[in-house]
């Protein structure tokens, strides 16, 4: 099989891949495989928008698929997550510089555990501040943390900010790190904030998706661009 050296994007949700197709403003086809796949040729190179599902189980199912079906000169994880700093707003348009893995243990069990003074982590790739300034939405750096259920109460995002020191928390980018790293292949996350990781995740969730995906996906496409130049 010949495999095609392009830009690998990781979406969990349709909804992602779609508001990113759109802000890409590309002539986006759908490959035929066992997983959704939206592939186009742009000037500056080819690029693969991949739904993987949501979580640790979507990537697993398919991180196999992805690295022989395909030729990575980089990944890109795009979606939405929760805040856990108070200084993030809903809407706001991050990238990580760092990632843990905060999959481990419920509410109880984190609050009575001691803490780690060495979660596995990994550091990401990033854009300058010169470039990230060149982008019409100001994108903020923040460290995140990747779990595999949903922080849906008060008590677990406390312990997760005080174990961690994180500032935002996702389903899927420590585990695609991890990918990427086996893999030696540089890897970038963008996200956008969609709720405050509290009682009301599920509402803010579903109540903001829309909007805060069609005015935050252009800045993240921006960005995908200037990576596609380097």
């Amino acid at each position: 099989m010949n495999k095609i050296n392009q830009g690998i994007i990781l979406c969990a949700l349709k909804s992602e891949a779609q508001a990113l197709m759109s802000a890409f403003r590309e002539n986006f086809i759908i490959k035929k495989g066992p997983f959704p796949t939206l592939v186009a040729s742009t000037q500056t190179g080819n690029i693969s928008i991949i739904q993987t599902g949501l979580g640790f189980q979507g990537l697993q199912e398919k991180k196999e698929w992805i690295l022989n079906s395909f030729n990575p000169r980089f990944f890109i994880n795009f979606g939405l997550a929760g805040a856990i700093s108070s200084h993030l707003e809903l809407g706001d348009v991050v990238m990580i510089t760092q990632v843990y893995d905060c999959s481990s243990g419920t509410t109880t069990e984190l609050l009575n555990s001691p803490n780690n003074p060495h979660p596995a982590s990994f550091k990401l790739a990033c854009l300058e501040e010169n470039q990230r300034k060149s982008i019409r939405k100001n994108i903020k750096c923040v460290i995140g943390g990747s779990v595999r259920w949903a922080v849906e109460s008060e008590s677990h995002k406390v312990i997760l900010a005080q174990k961690y020191s994180i500032d935002i928390v996702d389903l899927e980018c420590f585990f695609i790190a991890e990918l990427a790293q086996n893999a030696e292949i540089p890897f970038y996350s963008f996200k956008i904030i969609s709720d405050y990781a509290n009682e009301n995740t599920q509402k803010d969730f579903f109540t903001n998706k829309k909007k805060i995906l069609q005015d935050g996906s252009y800045s993240v496409a921006q960005a995908i661009r200037i990576i596609m130049q380097t």
